[in-house]
């Protein structure tokens, strides 16, 4: 009975023992302006303890008390960590840390350990990544609340175009970036993502002086008249005595802001320094300028709280005025956790489930001491700004308009109204009205006007004449018809030149098969160069046909005779043909016959004709021009003696190594690439018998252009004929079935016969390697039409 006495008191006391609940708070035990806002360990310990102890008091957590641990990070990424380390087995719930750069560790170890992390601070975009800061909740806001307050300014007032200037430590130190930094670099980034607005920026360190903030002004205003400062106060100040120097205050069309971070150092008269000669200056330029800084509540409860605090920690402390609403941020820090921390309890959960107790803070409303404690889905704050103006009977700054935070809305109070610098009643316009650069209302002098429209006047005459001189010199060169050959100019070779060197080959059929069988005949004399005055010797009516060069030297049907080289040329479909030669001005050149009783020299004709006068490159074949008088029509060509290409690879004597043979393939890729890049855009009728070969072996291409003049006037009725059909087979398939294909082809054409003759050139066994029957092309004969069928149906 005893011992059942004695166990049942030990547990009634038990019962009795409130459960601790560890609060750690980490803070800089001295302040940074530039890194805490005026945050550090002396100023949030009383806030902190004035919370735990109204919360031990409230009743809040039956059966629970809050204790308190503060520990010195002294800002450092490396000490703040390890306190965090030595803490976390220990600890519930980390308030703080403060720093940024030690923010970052802290909190993403916590997300390990699940141990919730609540500040009043870690403004920066990047802890808003909750996969890697998964127990952060922020009870201040951000900096991109920051951003959407001033980008809700700006769309007030139609301002589009912002510039932005900031405070950074400079290259040499190691604090890192500043929070101004990190502040205008979210502004920017917001107001850069939107295609409306349009944005520039320039950072300046704590050695910059009037100087430098001269130039920074004057290049950032180039293009826009609204300016985004962050910087302390002082140098605030004097980044609106140099505007003010530069006129920008005066002129009423700039506007000024200022995101002040630090709401302790927010003063009503920032630009009064006792005893300064710049006051009077200072306080015409603040007219220009409007402070967006966090809400400060005007309440009782907030006064009140403020009051007391200062009573317990000293005023000295804290200074006049409420506390600042970054410090008084963490009595709310505290008040969110123990109202999370009570409903995990209630709902049977332990104080040590860090993860159950973020998810209560998360997405839910509090009424804290500095407001509305509004956290969002990802345990932001979503807090209010305000939007302050100087007042131009007191001086002194006063609210004007709230950012309401939640609605994403600035709303201005009643009976409020900003005060433009000046003198202005409305805000200044997004551009000015003569420009940024004034350019728009600069008066131009009538002769500033009468010398612009006279430099324009004979800039346009002379591109006029320009224009019209082409056209006329065109014309004239095609008027003048440097291409066109008289007779009289067109001499004979000597027989004495050739005799006994010129032979004729007379066989039947085209068949290089035959070669053993040939005849060779003399036939000195045969030919006469005097041909261009004979008259006409038979019936035929058309002129050009009845001259005995025709008749005689360009073989008809299967009748082949030799040139004085004894090489082809060219071949124009019904078998192999061998052209005659002459001498123009003292150049051997090949002579090729117009089969036309008629030349009908059109414009277009003309133009062609020039074209192919104006055609020089070392593997294309020279036009020296033509004879269009009717009986002597005729084409003169450069002669090349070496014969065609179809000769030399039938010729079983001449070896070609693969050395040889690949330059053959670059000479007529070269000429051909040629040929599509010029006018003619294309040859159309592209083959081995029409590339010829020159005295040094290099490769032209012939036969191309004047597309209608080569043309025979009876080649309609070869079409039934072997050979008619055997020259298309170098032609591209599509072209074969057109009803009417390109007289002058396509260059994808073209690329089909270039490969034709490559495989030529590579097997020296005739187009297709001699498989393929010339027959199967004519749909007329049985071969032909079942091919044809197939192709078809295929």
């Amino acid at each position: 009975v005893i011992w059942a006495g004695v166990v049942l008191s030990w547990l009634a006391g038990v019962a009795c023992v409130d459960r601790s609940v560890r609060l750690s708070v980490l803070a800089p035990n001295s302040t940074n302006p530039t890194q805490n806002r005026g945050q550090n360990l002396q100023q949030i310990r009383p806030v902190v303890e004035y919370a735990v102890q109204a919360i031990n008091s409230s009743g809040l957590l039956p059966g629970h008390s809050l204790h308190l641990e503060f520990r010195d990070t002294n800002c450092s990424s490396t000490y703040g960590p390890i306190h965090a380390f030595n803490l976390h087995n220990v600890t519930d719930v980390f308030i703080g840390p403060i720093c940024e750069y030690v923010i970052a560790p802290v909190a993403r170890y916590a997300a390990v350990w699940k141990v919730p992390v609540v500040t009043a601070s870690g403004f920066a975009d990047h802890f808003i990544h909750r996969d890697e800061y998964a127990t952060l909740t922020r009870v201040s806001g951000n900096y991109r609340l920051i951003a959407k307050c001033m980008v809700a300014t700006l769309q007030h007032f139609n301002w589009f175009d912002s510039a932005l200037m900031y405070f950074d430590y400079g290259l040499k130190s190691s604090l890192g970036h500043s929070d101004c930094y990190f502040a205008l670099g979210s502004v920017f980034q917001q107001l850069t993502s939107m295609n409306s607005h349009r944005s520039r920026s320039q950072s300046f360190n704590e050695t910059t002086g009037p100087v430098r903030f001269k130039e920074i002004l004057l290049e950032l205003t180039e293009k826009s008249r609204i300016v985004v400062v962050c910087a302390d106060q002082r140098t605030v100040r004097d980044i609106l005595l140099v505007a003010e120097s530069l006129n920008m205050i005066d002129s009423g069309e700039y506007v000024f802001f200022n995101i002040e971070l630090d709401t302790r150092k927010l003063s009503l008269t920032p630009w009064y320094i006792e005893g300064d000669k710049d006051n009077e200056r200072a306080k015409k330029a603040y007219t220009a300028l409007l402070t967006v800084t966090s809400r400060t509540p005007d309440t009782p409860d907030y006064r009140n709280f403020s009051d007391e605090v200062k009573r317990k920690a000293g005023k000295e402390l804290f200074g006049p005025g409420p506390i600042s609403t970054f410090v008084s941020a963490f009595y709310d820090a505290v008040l969110l956790y123990a109202t999370a921390l009570n409903e995990t309890l209630a709902a049977g959960g332990h104080q040590s489930n860090g993860t159950l107790i973020v998810q209560k803070m998360w997405n839910r409303s509090i009424d804290g001491i500095t407001g509305a404690v509004n956290i969002d889905f990802n345990g932001d704050r979503i807090a209010d700004y305000s939007l302050m103006d100087m007042d131009p009977d007191t001086f002194e700054f006063r609210i004007v308009a709230h950012y309401i935070g939640i609605k994403d809305k600035l709303e201005f109070l009643n009976n409020t109204k900003i005060h433009w610098a000046g003198g202005r009643t409305s805000a200044p316009p997004n551009r000015p009205e003569c420009g940024f650069d004034g350019s728009l209302c600069q008066t131009i002098s009538p002769f500033l006007v009468l010398t612009l429209v006279l430099s324009s006047f004979l800039v346009v005459l002379a591109i006029a004449s320009a224009f019209m001189y082409r056209h006329y010199k065109l014309e004239a060169e095609i008027a003048s018809m440097t291409w066109r050959v008289m007779p009289n100019e067109i001499g004979h070779v000597a027989q004495s030149k050739f005799r006994g060197s010129m032979h004729s080959l007379v066989r039947r059929g085209s068949q290089l098969a035959q070669k053993k069988k040939r005849v060779i005949l003399r036939i000195l004399g045969l030919v006469n160069f005097s041909w261009f005055s004979a008259p006409k010797t038979c019936d035929d009516p058309s002129p050009c046909e009845s001259l005995p060069l025709a008749d005689s030297v360009i073989g008809r049907g299967t009748q082949t005779v030799f040139s004085e080289d004894g090489v082809s040329l060219f071949d124009n479909g019904r078998g192999q043909m061998f052209v005659s030669t002459a001498v123009y001005k003292g150049v051997q050149v090949a002579v090729r016959p117009i089969d036309k009783s008629r030349i009908d020299l059109s414009r277009p004709m003309l133009l062609e004709l020039k074209r192919m006068k104006d055609l020089h490159h070392d593997h294309v074949v020279k036009f020296y021009g033509a004879c269009v008088d009717p009986p002597n029509c005729c084409l003169l060509t450069e002669y090349c003696p070496k014969g065609s290409l179809q000769d030399i690879l039938e010729n079983e004597q001449i070896k070609l190594d693969w050395m040889f043979r690949y330059s053959l393939m670059h000479d007529l890729v070269k000429g051909m690439l040629f040929l599509h890049q010029s006018e003619l855009k294309s040859h159309g009728s592209l083959k081995s018998s029409n590339c010829v070969v020159d005295s040094r072996f290099v490769l032209k291409i012939a036969d191309f252009g004047l597309r209608s003049l080569r043309e025979s006037s009876g080649s309609l009725e070869d079409c039934e004929s072997y050979a008619y059909w055997k020259r298309l087979l170098w032609t591209a398939p599509e072209l074969l079935r057109m009803e009417h294909p390109p007289p002058d082809g396509t260059q994808k054409g073209d690329v089909f016969s270039f490969a034709i003759i490559v495989h030529e050139i590579v097997t020296r066994q005739g187009p297709w390697a001699n498989q393929v029957d010339p027959v199967t092309l004519n749909p007329l004969t049985p071969k032909g039409k079942s091919s044809w069928n197939l192709s078809t149906s295929s």
